[in-house]
């Protein structure tokens, strides 16, 4: 729904923006200049920089720059200010869209439409909050640069408020678009972290690229954005680590397979049903990663047995003996960096559920969900035909051993093929 309404909000604002230019053909032309030209390619050519957070959000920092820094620029020079704004959205319109084009010449993956709409439409609010609404005296911030020239800090105020506008609506578009039903607040604060650091560095260089077009010219794009492609550098840096991590984590879940210690498949099938069932409950996308590791992971504490559980069911082992594997497991974990959380995840998921209700101990979802999904394969062993006798084994612990609201879930999913 959210996609749907940003889509057709900026097919009507570029409508809008085509028939004034049309009905002013001539005078657009004219003060549209060269200058805007090279600034649409400078985005174009800026669009392909793109970079993909381990997240698999969009963290470009470059092309946001450069269209925002057009928003907020005193291009184009017609008296009309509507008509400057409505080529502004052409222009920045037209050159991600070439850019994008460009990206796929270079076989790079599709952009996601809903936030390449997202960015234009964001791009456009900053252009009708900086040309044409009203601020000072019955006059807008762009009118009012000739008379605040001796006053620089009001115009750069004055830009910043506007994009920093902008910006805080495509976070908000973001959120809205990916968050869980109920867990708006806990995904505000996610994305913020996420993205947060890259976008106040995207609104802070331009507007160093809008103020510096007066005495640099076309020289403030390429100067100003030459910070931007060093955080681009560290940022893919960043990712490389975290997808070094990730090849880590794969290769040790399939340790305890491969050494025998675990039925084959059974960490992948874990990690499948419990990113249905945490989908089901509306997990966070940090909640889905931790728990999706955790399901990886949780059986590697088994290594230091030594003498092997029959199919690796640590369900049946007892108590005890589940709490050490848990234990060892986990102190492995924590020496991979940034997975504190999941190690307590595998630490605590053998914990009964009764201690949740009767002692008021706090569990974390994720625990539940891994128990009860563990507890599962350990009984079906990856075979359809051992589901009802699964879930009534499960079914006389539940309350006990196993959170009732997750039983339920898995209960209802529908029966997965083997995963071998």
């Amino acid at each position: 729904m959210i996609t749907r309404g940003v889509l057709s909000t900026l097919v009507v604002i570029q409508l809008i923006a085509m028939t004034m230019v049309a009905t002013h053909w001539s005078s657009a032309l004219d003060s549209a200049g060269w200058r805007l030209g090279v600034m649409l390619l400078a985005l174009a050519l800026s669009v392909p920089l793109h970079l993909r957070l381990p997240s698999g959000l969009d963290a470009s920092p470059v092309a946001p720059s450069i269209a925002l820094a057009m928003a907020l620029t005193a291009l184009p020079t017609s008296s009309n200010a509507w008509l400057n704004t409505a080529l502004v959205v052409i222009a920045v319109t037209a050159g991600t869209l070439l850019g994008h084009v460009v990206g796929r010449l270079l076989r790079q993956p599709p952009a996601d439409v809903a936030q390449v709409a997202t960015r234009i439409l964001s791009v456009a609010a900053a252009a009708v909050l900086y040309r044409n609404v009203p601020f000072v005296d019955g006059r807008s911030a762009a009118s009012m640069v000739p008379a605040w020239e001796n006053s620089g800090w009001r115009i750069a105020l004055a830009m910043t408020a506007c994009g920093a506008a902008a910006i805080v609506l495509d976070v908000m578009l973001l959120v809205l678009r990916t968050a869980p039903q109920g867990r708006l607040r806990e995904t505000i604060t996610h994305r913020g972290a996420e993205v947060g650091p890259v976008w106040l560095a995207v609104l802070g260089v331009a507007v160093g690229m809008a103020l510096g077009f007066g005495p640099l010219d076309l020289w403030s794009v390429p100067i100003m954005a030459m910070p931007l492609l060093l955080m681009r550098t560290a940022l893919r840096r960043q990712a490389a680590v975290v997808q070094v991590r990730r090849d880590t984590i794969s290769a040790l879940s399939r340790l305890p397979e491969r050494t025998g210690f675990i039925t084959e498949g059974h960490s992948l099938r874990v990690r499948m049903l419990g990113m249905r069932i945490g989908q089901q409950l509306m997990l966070t996308d940090r909640e889905m990663r931790d728990l999706e590791n955790a399901a990886l992971l949780h059986d590697l504490g088994q290594l230091g047995l030594i003498e092997p559980i029959p199919n690796g069911a640590t369900s049946d082992a007892a108590p005890t003996d589940q709490l050490a594997i848990a234990a060892a497991g986990a102190e492995v974990v924590r020496n991979i960096a940034s997975l504190e959380r999941v190690a307590s995840i595998i630490e605590h998921q053998p914990t009964p559920y009764r201690n949740v209700r009767e002692f008021g101990e706090e569990l974390s979802v994720e625990c539940r969900i891994l128990k009860v999904c563990n507890a599962y394969d350990d009984l079906t062993l990856g075979r359809g035909e051992l589901h009802t006798a699964a879930m009534e084994r499960i079914s006389l612990g539940m309350g006990y051993e196993y959170d009732p609201d997750v039983v339920d879930l898995l209960n209802n999913l529908p029966q997965l093929p083997p995963v071998r």
